[in-house]
Protein backbone atom coordinates (compact mmCIF):
# COMPACT_ATOMS: atom_id res chain seq x y z
CA UNK A 1 0.00 0.00 0.00
CA UNK A 2 2.79 2.53 0.70
CA UNK A 3 4.55 1.48 -2.82
CA UNK A 4 1.06 2.32 -4.38
CA UNK A 5 1.45 5.91 -2.94
CA UNK A 6 4.59 6.31 -4.45
CA UNK A 7 8.32 6.35 -4.30
CA UNK A 8 8.72 9.06 -1.46
CA UNK A 9 6.05 7.06 0.42
CA UNK A 10 7.36 4.02 0.10
CA UNK A 11 11.19 5.49 1.04
CA UNK A 12 9.12 7.45 4.16
CA UNK A 13 7.63 4.16 5.03
CA UNK A 14 10.96 1.99 5.58
CA UNK A 15 12.71 5.33 7.65
CA UNK A 16 9.22 5.29 9.90
CA UNK A 17 9.95 1.46 10.62
CA UNK A 18 13.31 2.51 11.26
CA UNK A 19 13.00 4.74 13.48
CA UNK A 20 10.75 2.83 15.42
CA UNK A 21 11.56 1.73 19.30
CA UNK A 22 10.62 -1.40 21.40
CA UNK A 23 7.55 -1.75 20.43
CA UNK A 24 8.07 -1.51 16.77
CA UNK A 25 4.76 0.57 15.77
CA UNK A 26 6.33 4.62 17.18
CA UNK A 27 8.87 6.18 15.06
CA UNK A 28 10.34 9.50 16.02
CA UNK A 29 11.56 9.61 12.64
CA UNK A 30 10.26 12.52 10.60
CA UNK A 31 11.35 14.90 7.10
CA UNK A 32 14.30 15.88 8.86
CA UNK A 33 15.51 12.01 8.73
CA UNK A 34 14.02 11.54 5.43
CA UNK A 35 16.04 14.30 4.10
CA UNK A 36 18.88 13.45 5.70
CA UNK A 37 18.93 10.11 4.34
CA UNK A 38 17.46 10.01 1.55
CA UNK A 39 18.28 13.38 0.13
CA UNK A 40 13.94 13.94 -0.15
CA UNK A 41 13.76 17.93 0.32
CA UNK A 42 11.79 18.77 3.31
CA UNK A 43 8.84 19.98 1.61
CA UNK A 44 8.63 17.04 -0.27
CA UNK A 45 9.31 14.11 2.79
CA UNK A 46 6.20 16.33 4.56
CA UNK A 47 4.31 15.41 1.20
CA UNK A 48 5.40 12.09 1.70
CA UNK A 49 4.48 11.27 5.27
CA UNK A 50 1.22 13.12 4.35
CA UNK A 51 0.51 10.85 1.55
CA UNK A 52 1.24 7.95 4.43
CA UNK A 53 -1.41 9.27 6.86
CA UNK A 54 -3.65 9.59 3.87
CA UNK A 55 -3.61 5.62 2.93
CA UNK A 56 -3.86 5.18 6.84
CA UNK A 57 -0.82 3.35 7.28
CA UNK A 58 0.70 5.52 9.66
CA UNK A 59 -1.19 8.09 12.36
CA UNK A 60 0.95 11.18 13.31
CA UNK A 61 0.29 11.06 17.45
CA UNK A 62 2.32 14.10 18.49
CA UNK A 63 2.87 16.98 16.28
CA UNK A 64 5.42 20.27 16.69
CA UNK A 65 9.40 20.16 16.41
CA UNK A 66 9.67 16.72 17.33
CA UNK A 67 6.84 14.86 15.92
CA UNK A 68 5.91 11.34 16.81
CA UNK A 69 4.06 8.38 14.36
CA UNK A 70 2.37 5.64 14.71
CA UNK A 71 3.00 2.37 12.40
CA UNK A 72 -1.15 1.36 12.34
CA UNK A 73 -1.64 -2.46 12.92
CA UNK A 74 -3.14 -4.32 9.51
CA UNK A 75 -6.66 -4.55 11.29
CA UNK A 76 -6.87 -0.20 11.61
CA UNK A 77 -5.28 -0.41 7.79
CA UNK A 78 -7.35 -3.06 6.26
CA UNK A 79 -10.59 -0.83 7.41
CA UNK A 80 -9.38 2.66 6.25
CA UNK A 81 -9.51 0.69 2.61
CA UNK A 82 -11.43 3.28 0.63
CA UNK A 83 -11.89 0.52 -2.37
CA UNK A 84 -13.58 -1.43 0.24
CA UNK A 85 -17.97 -1.53 -0.23
CA UNK A 86 -19.92 -1.25 2.67
CA UNK A 87 -20.63 -4.75 2.82
CA UNK A 88 -16.94 -6.06 3.04
CA UNK A 89 -16.46 -2.88 5.49
CA UNK A 90 -19.28 -4.70 7.48
CA UNK A 91 -17.80 -8.29 7.23
CA UNK A 92 -14.16 -6.76 8.30
CA UNK A 93 -15.97 -5.33 11.15
CA UNK A 94 -17.34 -8.41 12.08
CA UNK A 95 -14.48 -10.34 12.16
CA UNK A 96 -12.51 -7.71 14.09
CA UNK A 97 -14.90 -8.02 16.86
CA UNK A 98 -14.70 -11.60 17.08
CA UNK A 99 -17.40 -12.79 14.91
CA UNK A 100 -17.96 -14.64 11.58
CA UNK A 101 -19.19 -13.39 8.36
CA UNK A 102 -23.05 -14.90 7.77
CA UNK A 103 -23.84 -17.18 4.44
CA UNK A 104 -25.36 -14.07 2.86
CA UNK A 105 -22.04 -12.05 2.28
CA UNK A 106 -20.30 -15.31 0.47
CA UNK A 107 -19.70 -12.55 -2.55
CA UNK A 108 -17.74 -10.07 -0.44
CA UNK A 109 -16.39 -12.29 1.95
CA UNK A 110 -14.52 -14.53 -0.64
CA UNK A 111 -13.38 -10.85 -2.24
CA UNK A 112 -11.71 -10.08 0.98
CA UNK A 113 -10.07 -13.24 0.98
CA UNK A 114 -8.80 -12.43 -2.56
CA UNK A 115 -7.33 -9.33 -1.64
CA UNK A 116 -5.41 -11.11 1.55
CA UNK A 117 -7.43 -8.78 4.00
CA UNK A 118 -8.63 -11.99 5.98
CA UNK A 119 -7.89 -15.58 5.78
CA UNK A 120 -9.73 -18.86 6.33
CA UNK A 121 -8.36 -21.63 8.75
CA UNK A 122 -8.38 -24.62 8.09
CA UNK A 123 -11.68 -25.10 10.42
CA UNK A 124 -13.57 -22.87 7.82
CA UNK A 125 -13.09 -19.96 10.29
CA UNK A 126 -11.98 -16.48 9.41
CA UNK A 127 -9.47 -14.22 10.43
CA UNK A 128 -7.08 -11.40 10.25
CA UNK A 129 -4.21 -12.37 8.58
CA UNK A 130 -1.10 -12.65 11.19
CA UNK A 131 1.77 -10.38 11.23
CA UNK A 132 4.80 -11.32 9.03
CA UNK A 133 7.32 -9.72 10.11
CA UNK A 134 10.23 -8.28 7.49
CA UNK A 135 13.27 -7.41 9.33
CA UNK A 136 15.50 -5.50 7.19
CA UNK A 137 19.10 -4.60 8.01
CA UNK A 138 19.20 -0.86 9.51
CA UNK A 139 22.26 -0.11 7.46
CA UNK A 140 19.57 -0.52 4.12
CA UNK A 141 17.99 2.99 5.37
CA UNK A 142 21.01 4.84 7.14
CA UNK A 143 23.81 3.17 5.04
CA UNK A 144 26.78 2.28 6.93
CA UNK A 145 30.20 3.63 7.19
CA UNK A 146 30.12 6.17 4.41
CA UNK A 147 28.30 4.66 1.65
CA UNK A 148 25.19 6.21 0.35
CA UNK A 149 22.18 4.23 1.64
CA UNK A 150 20.22 1.55 -0.33
CA UNK A 151 17.15 3.10 0.67
CA UNK A 152 18.30 6.36 -1.31
CA UNK A 153 20.06 4.61 -4.06
CA UNK A 154 16.68 2.85 -4.81
CA UNK A 155 14.73 6.11 -4.37
CA UNK A 156 16.81 7.62 -6.93
CA UNK A 157 16.09 4.63 -9.72
CA UNK A 158 11.85 6.47 -9.21
CA UNK A 159 11.56 2.46 -9.71
CA UNK A 160 8.76 1.74 -7.02
CA UNK A 161 8.52 -1.73 -7.74
CA UNK A 162 12.43 -2.41 -7.60
CA UNK A 163 12.04 -1.19 -4.04
CA UNK A 164 9.12 -3.62 -4.14
CA UNK A 165 11.24 -5.95 -5.10
CA UNK A 166 13.97 -5.85 -2.36
CA UNK A 167 11.22 -5.42 0.43
CA UNK A 168 9.66 -8.81 -0.99
CA UNK A 169 12.91 -10.73 -1.18
CA UNK A 170 13.85 -10.08 2.28
CA UNK A 171 10.24 -11.00 3.52
CA UNK A 172 10.35 -14.26 1.15
CA UNK A 173 14.25 -15.37 2.97
CA UNK A 174 12.68 -14.38 6.52
CA UNK A 175 9.46 -16.80 6.06
CA UNK A 176 11.37 -19.63 3.96
CA UNK A 177 12.68 -21.03 7.31
CA UNK A 178 9.38 -21.16 9.04
CA UNK A 179 7.79 -22.97 5.30
CA UNK A 180 10.96 -25.50 5.19
CA UNK A 181 10.72 -26.35 8.86
CA UNK A 182 13.83 -26.56 11.58
CA UNK A 183 16.01 -28.31 9.98
CA UNK A 184 16.72 -25.22 7.04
Amino acid sequence: MACEAGINAAAAYLLHARGTGRDQSTSWWSAQALETYTGISRSRAKVAIKGLQSAGLTHQIQGGTRPRYELRAWASIASHDTNMTNAQASILHTIVAGGQPTGNHRQSTESLLRRGIIERSADGKFSLPEPQWIWLPNESVTGAADETPPLELLRQSQDVMALRLVVDLYREQAHAGRRLGPHV
